[in-house]
C-alpha cells in the first residue's frame, strides 16, 4: 500500500442510511484501507445509523449544517458559512452526493481550496429543474458520475455536457451476513415456511410506483384463492410520505392487510432477504436501483418493471422476467411464474448472484473511481 496524503472529503445530505450513503462508506473505507488517504464524510443533519457504521470502520465523520432554502440571503449566509467550514477540512478532493450536496459544491467548491469536485448522480434527474443556479453549479463542476448509462445520457442532453465530462461507474453491492436464520426470521413474522413470499426493496416514494404492484398483488391474491397458505407480499423501506396513502391503496383493493405488509426502514437486509423467495421492484425511472442490486447478491429472482436502470442491473438475461411500465397484469403473470416454480427461482437467483460477483463488486466500483480521483484530483501513487 503506498500512503498518500490528499485529503478527500464526502458530502451528503444526512447520516440515514439509503443507495448513495452505502457507496459513500464503500469508497471512504477503501481510500482510508488501500490508500491511506485522509478520508472524511462529511453530512447537513446529524441523524442516521452511517455515523456508527464510518465510527467503527475508523472513518471520521462531521455535521456540517447547511438548509438549502429559497431565501436568497439565507442561502448566501449558508453557503458562506459551508464554504468556511470546508476550507478548515482542507480538502483536495470534493465528492457530493445526491441533489443538495452536489448543488452547493457546484456554487462554492473553488473557494474551499479543493483542487478538484466530482458531481454524482444517482438518479434520473429528480427534483432537478433547469434552473438558473442549478446550470450555474454544473458548469462549475468539471466532472460527473452517473451510476448508469441512461443516466449519463439524460444529463449530457439536458444540460448540452460534453461526454468528456461525464463518467459511468455501476453502483456496488455487498451484502453482510444474516443475523438470523430464515426460520427465526420468518417465526417471529408470524409466516409459514410454506408461505411464498416477494419482497419490494426501496422507499416509500412517489418517485416509485408502488401502486401498479399492489394492483399486481391483488391479481396474484385471486389466482391464489385455493392455497391455504397465501402469498404475503413485504414492502420494505423507509417512508417518504407515502406509507398512508399506499395502506388506503391497499385496503381499496380489498387485499387483507396480512397480505401486504409494510416493513418501514429494515436495519438487517441481510436476514431479510434470506427469508424471501422473490424480488419484486415497481418503478417508473432509476438509475441502478439498489434495492434490485441487494436482491440479486442475496440470490433472488427478479421480477421487475422494464426501464433503463433495471435493465443494466440485472442484464440481458433478466430482460424475459421484466413487465412493461404500468402493466400490472405482466407483473402479476412473472410473479405467478416464479411462485409456481421453485426451480427457476433458485436458477435465475444463482444467476443474479453471479452477476453481483462479476459486475458490481465494491473492489470494482472503488477501484474505477480511484482511477478517476488519481487521474483529476491529484492523488499519486498505485492502489
Amino acid at each position: 500500500m503506498v500512503e498518500i496524503s490528499s485529503k478527500v472529503v464526502f458530502l451528503i445530505e444526512s447520516f440515514n442510511l439509503g443507495g448513495s450513503e452505502r457507496q459513500v462508506l464503500n469508497l471512504a473505507c477503501y481510500l482510508k484501507k488501500h490508500a491511506g488517504a485522509d478520508v472524511e464524510i462529511g453530512a447537513f443533519l446529524n441523524e442516521g445509523p452511517v455515523l456508527d457504521m464510518a465510527e467503527h470502520y475508523g472513518v471520521k465523520c462531521r455535521v456540517l449544517p447547511f438548509c438549502w432554502s429559497r431565501n436568497f440571503k439565507r442561502i448566501l449566509r449558508g453557503l458562506y458559512n459551508l464554504t468556511r467550514m470546508l476550507r478548515n477540512l482542507e480538502p483536495q478532493v470534493l465528492v457530493p452526493f445526491t441533489r443538495f450536496p452536489n448543488m452547493a459544491c457546484g456554487l462554492i467548491w473553488r473557494f474551499t481550496g479543493a483542487k478538484t469536485c466530482i458531481w454524482n448522480q444517482r438518479d434520473m434527474c429528480e427534483g432537478m429543474d433547469g434552473s438558473r443556479v442549478e446550470r450555474w453549479a454544473i458548469a462549475n463542476i468539471p466532472f460527473f458520475v452517473s451510476n448508469s448509462r441512461d443516466v449519463a445520457d439524460l444529463m449530457m442532453m439536458k444540460y448540452d455536457m460534453s461526454s468528456e465530462r461525464m463518467y459511468v461507474i455501476r453502483n456496488s453491492v455487498e451484502l453482510q451476513s444474516a443475523e438470523i436464520s430464515r426460520e427465526i426470521w420468518r417465526q417471529k413474522e408470524n409466516i409459514s415456511d410454506k408461505t411464498f413470499v416477494a419482497c419490494m426493496l426501496a422507499k416509500l416514494h412517489s418517485n416509485k410506483d408502488h401502486e401498479i404492484l399492489l394492483r399486481a398483488w391483488r391479481k396474484v391474491q385471486d389466482a391464489c384463492e385455493d392455497l391455504v397458505c397465501k402469498p404475503v407480499l413485504l414492502l420494505a423501506g423507509r417512508d417518504y410520505g407515502m406509507m398512508t396513502k399506499l395502506k388506503a391503496f391497499a385496503r381499496n383493493l380489498g387485499m387483507p392487510s396480512l397480505s401486504v405488509r409494510f416493513t418501514g426502514h429494515v436495519g438487517d437486509v441481510a436476514s431479510l432477504l434470506n427469508a424471501v423467495d422473490l424480488c419484486v421492484f415497481s418503478s417508473r425511472a432509476e438509475g441502478c436501483p439498489n434495492g434490485v442490486l441487494e436482491c440479486m447478491a442475496a440470490g433472488l429472482p427478479v421480477a421487475a418493471t422494464d426501464i433503463p436502470g433495471v435493465r443494466e442491473a440485472v442484464g440481458p438475461r433478466g430482460y424475459e422476467y421484466l413487465a412493461p411500465v404500468g402493466d400490472a397484469a405482466k407483473m402479476a403473470d412473472l410473479i405467478l411464474k416464479f411462485m409456481n416454480d421453485p426451480g427457476l427461482r433458485r436458477k435465475e437467483g444463482e444467476a443474479n448472484r453471479e452477476r453481483i460477483r462479476a459486475e458490481f463488486s465494491v473492489e470494482r466500483m472503488c477501484k474505477e473511481y480511484v482511477d478517476l480521483i488519481r487521474k483529476h484530483g491529484g492523488l499519486d501513487g498505485e492502489f
